[in-house]
């Protein structure tokens, strides 16, 4: 409920009737990317004993099935709802797709090499340029004190 909630508030923000099918979007959507989150910390939710949907059984194929079904489920999300502009759902739809192949790379320990390639061949950039990029960020480089998403950008291609 928590990844729901927050999303339907955020949404409540925005000066416009909300009906049903948008609460029920919202909802949905806040709950993705909940698990997509979960996903993504499934060994640091393991150390810190969390019980999450990902953390319930950590077998290989059982948290392949479920990225499978996440993956379904944001299908479905997306083809359920009829948003104003659809090339705006189609954008989010992608960047949510980009959100869970993304989380199960930081989480690779618990995947087939097999079914990580797989998700890889639709990423724009390998999981190893990710890789590297995370720990570049979590070196000396402070982003902290810029706004510009340009000298940001330029600070990552640098690298």
């Amino acid at each position: 409920y928590k990844g729901g909630i927050s999303v339907l508030i955020d949404r409540c923000f925005v000066d416009h009737e909300l009906t049903e099918e948008d609460a029920l979007f919202y909802l949905g959507f806040g709950f993705m990317l909940q698990l997509a989150d979960d996903l993504q910390d499934i060994q640091n939710d393991l150390d810190n004993e969390s019980y999450t949907l990902f953390t319930r059984n950590t077998e290989t194929l059982t948290e392949e099935l479920l990225v499978n079904k996440l993956l379904n489920f944001t299908a479905g999300l997306m083809d359920k709802y009829h948003a104003p502009n659809d090339n705006f759902k189609d954008f989010i739809f992608n960047c949510s797709c980009l959100l869970i192949y993304t989380s199960a790379s930081g989480s690779r320990a618990f995947f087939s090499q097999e079914y990580l390639d797989k998700l890889e061949a639709f990423m724009p950039v390998s999981f190893d340029f990710l890789e590297n990029i995370k720990k570049d960020l979590s070196g000396n480089t402070d982003f902290s004190s810029t706004t510009d998403p340009m000298k940001i950008i330029d600070e990552l291609i640098k690298k």
